[in-house]
């Protein structure tokens, strides 16, 4: 048997852990990473699933769009890439990489508004959705303009797109983060 002073002590102790465990969504300093993404991304879940459906919705808009629209942004997309050096394809890729990084830079500067990296994300997805659909339409005249829109996606839905979405994730979450200050993300006030 225990004798009243060790019980107590005990009870202490007992309240000492509970008050260095960690609450619900913050890091154990023993945490893996694995264990750590898998926290972060859970406390962001809510905006991720904007982001995404916000580039879903402007893929989705971009396919049916009026044609007049399309017209507009296939002329605004063929503007942009005139100034791409085609026959280099180190400069190409420099000239890409330079162009994502803009993009990525406009959407975080955005992130004062809220709104604003949602925006960029749901023009690229309306220019993607553009391109989509005029490709698939081509598609039905020659059968091998699939085979190069494929080749002209694939790379960026590997790499850009999930950049882009992550560029503008991370817009976002400043941009609340600094208007609604400790109302979001309590765990991450610290940082």
């Amino acid at each position: 048997k225990y004798s009243h002073g060790e019980t107590r002590r005990s009870f202490r102790q007992g309240q000492d852990l509970e008050r260095r465990r960690p609450k619900r969504g913050q890091f154990n300093p023993g945490d893996t990473i694995l264990v750590m993404i898998k926290k972060l991304l859970k406390s962001i879940r809510i905006p991720i699933f904007v982001t995404i459906g916000f580039f879903i919705t402007g893929l989705l808009l971009g396919i049916v769009a009026p044609e007049n629209i399309k017209l507009k942004l296939f002329s605004f997309i063929s503007d942009i890439f005139t100034d791409f050096n085609i026959q280099e394809p180190n400069v190409l890729f420099r000239q890409i990489i330079s162009q994502n990084l803009k993009a990525s830079i406009i959407a975080i500067i955005l992130s004062l508004t809220i709104i604003g990296p949602l925006i960029t994300l749901l023009f690229n997805g309306m220019i993607i959705g553009v391109i989509s659909d005029v490709y698939l339409r081509l598609s039905t005249l020659d059968p091998e303009l699939v085979l190069l829109y494929i080749i002209a996606i694939v790379p960026h839905g590997v790499i850009e797109i999930p950049a882009t979405i992550a560029t503008s994730l991370m817009g976002f979450l400043m941009g609340l983060k600094i208007y609604l200050g400790r109302k979001i993300f309590p765990e991450m006030s610290r940082i």
